[in-house]
């Protein structure tokens, strides 16, 4: 048995109402700051939570002068007690105190000892520490309080770690569901595959941080600094990525579903293959990205910055790419059918052997861009700047082109410039 936890009746929350107002409590929180339990324990204890260790359960009956035996649910109450009769005699006479020093920093005048001690108890809260206790401490000013190394696999749920300074941690599968992590420093933190669904990151910083196959479904990353990670396989299904910063990003074989990433930093991102169909990633900067061979197919690029962007192969059939700034892209062999490119900025662009069947070039810059051996059937070409354009081999028919206020259509096949 991991963790001990035990939730109180209904008739116990009446008999704890009732000895906090004997004791003279004006409130829960006078209540909490007298034994120093913390406000999340509490409130847990009085909405009966599920969630409620033992040990910290145990003490605020003991401080409302009640018996845990008597208020808690039967259920909880039997399984605690098989519990400590199947441990040695030994380990029932310490289990208080085993429990206990989890989370509580020891009244240990020797600092050398108060810091070994800190240590062994790091360790023990795997199993037994109260995660709202544990909460507290990494949120404590304390210098070295907490060894931030030993946070593998611990169960930080629901929990409040806000501007918390996490930096290097070591949290890999670690469980932090629906926890607050805004602002939080976690730079340079090992975070494999930990759950963070649901969780606030919004300005965190997680540069140069490993998150490779992290659970970051609906997870609040907006303005949140991802500098250098490390995202390969992780899931960021319905995330909310907007203004975030994820230049030089690994986010290769990673789950982008329904993700928002409007006017994000993505520039020398690796997103080569990844599946970004139906993306918001308007005003977005992928200058320099490696996007060759992905799927962004309806995705909405419009006005975002992929100059020197690498798209070859990639499928952008029906995506928004208007006033887009795409100079000296590389667009070879790519799927660029019914993509609007209105008023898009393609100087130098590479174009060479791409499908742009019924895009839609109105007004684009075209200068020397490279459209050699392109599929031009039923592209709008109208008002385009192609000045120095390169269309050798390239299939024209039908193609819309304005030459002195009048439409021609088709241009004769050995036509190079317009």
């Amino acid at each position: 048995m991991d963790k001990i936890t035990c939730t109180p009746t209904v008739e116990g929350i009446d008999k704890a109402e009732k000895e906090l107002q004997k004791l003279g409590f004006e409130s829960r929180e006078k209540f909490g700051q007298k034994t120093l339990i913390s406000n999340i324990a509490i409130k847990k204890f009085f909405n009966r939570s599920k969630f409620i260790q033992f040990d910290t359960f145990k003490k605020i009956c003991q401080e409302l002068n009640l018996n845990w035996k008597e208020i808690a649910e039967e259920e909880d109450k039997e399984s605690i007690i098989n519990y400590l009769n199947n441990l040695n005699s030994q380990e029932n006479e310490n289990i208080e105190t085993e429990i206990e020093t989890v989370v509580t920093l020891q009244n240990n005048t020797d600092k050398e000892n108060q810091s070994l001690n800190q240590v062994i108890n790091l360790e023990i809260s795997h199993h037994f520490a109260d995660k709202w206790e544990l909460a507290e401490k990494l949120l404590s000013e304390t210098e070295n309080f907490i060894d931030r190394k030993l946070l593998k696999g611990i169960d930080l749920s629901d929990t409040s770690l806000k501007n918390a300074d996490l930096k290097e941690a070591d949290l890999r599968y670690s469980n932090l569901y629906n926890a607050d992590l805004s602002g939080a420093n976690l730079i340079k933190s090992n975070l494999v595959h930990a759950n963070f669904k649901n969780a606030n990151l919004k300005k965190a910083d997680l540069s140069y941080s490993s998150l490779r196959y992290v659970n970051l479904i609906r997870v609040n990353l907006r303005q949140a600094n991802l500098t250098r990670v490390h995202l390969s396989n992780a899931n960021l299904t319905k995330a909310d990525l907007r203004s975030a910063n994820l230049s030089c990003a690994d986010l290769r074989y990673t789950k982008l579903t329904d993700i928002n990433l409007s006017g994000a930093n993505l520039s020398n991102a690796s997103l080569s293959g990844v599946n970004l169909s139906g993306v918001d990633l308007s005003g977005a900067n992928l200058s320099d990205a490696d996007l060759s061979n992905a799927n962004l197919t309806n995705a909405n690029l419009s006005g975002a910055n992929l100059s020197k962007a690498n798209l070859s192969k990639a499928n952008l059939k029906g995506a928004d790419l208007s006033k887009t700034g795409l100079n000296f892209s590389n667009f070879r062999d790519t799927n660029l059918k019914d993509v609007n490119f209105s008023e898009a900025y393609m100087i130098c662009a590479n174009l060479k052997g791409a499908n742009l069947k019924n895009a839609n070039l109105s007004e684009a810059q075209l200068i020397r861009a490279n459209l050699s051996k392109a599929d031009l059937k039923n592209t709008n070409l109208i008002d385009a700047n192609l000045n120095g354009a390169n269309f050798s081999g390239a299939k024209k028919k039908f193609a819309h082109f304005q030459v002195d206020s009048e439409i021609k259509q088709p241009l004769p096949e050995d036509s190079i410039a317009i």
